[in-house]
Formats: structure tokens, sequence, C-alpha cells
């Protein structure tokens, strides 16, 4: 799988889930309104 196509899948799940995506960085909503980088995991 190409990152052009996994980077549109990951594009997707955050509009749909809440999750941002900006410049490259996956973050998800963490409770309090905080957010959590979770690009070292995804790309590890």
């Amino acid at each position: 799988m190409n990152l052009v196509v996994l980077v549109s899948i990951i594009a997707k799940v955050c509009s749909t889930s809440g999750w941002r995506h900006d410049n490259g960085r996956v973050q998800i909503p963490l409770e309090g309104g905080r957010m959590q980088d979770i690009t070292s995991q995804l790309f590890s």
C-alpha cells in the first residue's frame, strides 16, 4: 500500500471520528479536549 492511499484513508477516518490530520500528523481527541499525537505509533 502506498503512502498516498494510506494518508487518504487516515484523512477519511479522521473526518468521521473527530481525529485531526494536519501536515502529516495524526491526533486523536482525548477526554478534556486535549489531543494526543499518534503519528509515531502509526508509522513506527
